[in-house]
């Protein structure tokens, strides 16, 4: 099993001036230690108009500066929002061959069809045509990265002008390993028929992606509608995580971290959860394909109508609970370990460790990357009978 660092670029307020500019060096030097220590990958977002929760509106930009100070990462520049007018196929292809030269052949692609009302309105885009553009898209970008004189392309929602040469082309052929951001089981059976690798970005257990995983697992050895020159059969799994020497420290921090992060995606579920209330089939029928997404809205923010099932959420909030769940990998490595055998005897292929939870700061980010790269992600390349050992002469060394 693979790990790579997640970043959406948190930024809780109060803001102070330069928070944006330091937030944006911190990654950096987060960046650039996780590279030192044996991280596989980084991964960013693209996400716009979230204050607080995601400033990271220009992954390709913060990943051409990285490509310059680290040498061997891998970057994963998931997900790319594919619907018009976020990124036109021309656009993504140019700038995926020019991050895979600045990279040296160390960039992966993730794509996306965004599931956020905020976004979506921000852009003038009518949530029912989000899926039939995302695979309009999908199948003109490998072809654009591959092909030097691309034939032309007329559809319903783009157009490519005949015998095109996009340039500049990837350095990994016949193009850069190609993902898609996935949360409901129909996703991952999309992505599946694709060929795509997929980005869970759900807050979950390992169990309750069982049947999801199998299902994939199944369904991409003959995909039915492949996009891509290569297929690319992986699951990354998406995990708030936070280690450190002091256990009981080191969870609460993150509980607080992962509570407030909750908080905000609530802010996100209204839309979703008033559909899903009204049980209004006719708006169903407009955009299906976000059904899920209205269904999952109660339980994924875990709060309900009355105050005794409130409490009875909050309970199941508490840092502690989360970690038991397995929702949370938090504490020393002992205990995080734990919680990522449940992924790993799952099949999952690469972790996505989220540790810029709401106010963690900058020097415990740091101390939980060198955690991983001392102990967790040697144990996960083998060492099996490996231990942590928490004396204080161990953590000194």
């Amino acid at each position: 099993m693979k790990f790579g660092l997640m970043y959406e670029i948190e930024m809780p307020k109060p803001w102070y001036q330069g928070y944006e500019y330091d937030k944006y060096w911190q990654v950096m030097a987060q960046i650039q230690y996780a590279d030192e220590v044996g991280f596989d990958y980084v991964w960013a977002v693209e996400h716009h108009f979230f204050e607080e929760l995601s400033h990271c509106s220009a992954p390709e930009i913060l990943f051409a500066a990285a490509s310059q100070r680290t040498s061997r990462i891998r970057f994963g520049h998931g997900a790319v929002l594919l619907p018009q007018p976020y990124n036109h196929p021309i656009r993504v292809a140019e700038r995926v061959g020019a991050l895979d030269i600045l990279s040296n052949g160390r960039l992966d692609v993730g794509f996306a069809r965004s599931t956020t009302l905020n976004e979506m309105i921000g852009f003038g885009i009518d949530p029912a045509q989000t899926r039939p553009m995302m695979d309009e898209a999908l199948h003109i970008i490998p072809q654009l990265m591959t092909t030097d004189r691309f034939p032309g392309y007329e559809g319903k929602y783009f157009t490519v002008g005949p015998n095109r040469n996009v340039i500049p082309k990837p350095i990994q052929k016949p193009h850069p390993p190609m993902w898609m951001a996935c949360s409901s089981p129909e996703s991952f059976n999309l992505a599946a028929n694709y060929g795509l690798g997929v980005l869970c970005f759900n807050i979950a257990r390992a169990d309750t992606l069982e049947q999801r995983v199998r299902n994939y697992r199944e369904q991409i050895k003959a995909p039915k509608d492949q996009v891509t020159a290569r297929v690319n059969n992986q699951i990354a799994a998406f995990l708030m995580t936070l280690c450190g020497e002091n256990k009981g420290e080191t969870i609460e921090m993150a509980g607080e971290g992962m509570q407030w992060y909750m908080s905000l995606l609530r802010g996100q579920a209204p839309f979703w959860m008033h559909l899903h209330e009204q049980n209004r089939s006719e708006v169903f029928a407009q955009i299906e394909s976000y059904k899920y997404a209205a269904q999952r809205a109660p339980e994924a923010f875990f709060f309900g109508k009355k105050q005794a099932d409130e409490k009875k959420a909050r309970d199941q909030l508490t840092p502690q609970a989360l970690v038991d769940s397995g929702l949370l990998c938090a504490g020393n490595p002992d205990s995080c370990i734990k919680v990522l055998e449940r992924f790993a005897n799952l099949g999952v292929d690469l972790i996505l460790c989220f540790m810029e939870m709401g106010r963690v700061p900058h020097a415990k980010t740091m101390e939980s990357i060198r955690m991983f790269g001392k102990y967790i992600i040697p144990y996960f390349k083998g060492r099996s009978d490996w231990h942590y050992d928490p004396k204080p002469q161990a953590a000194a060394k």
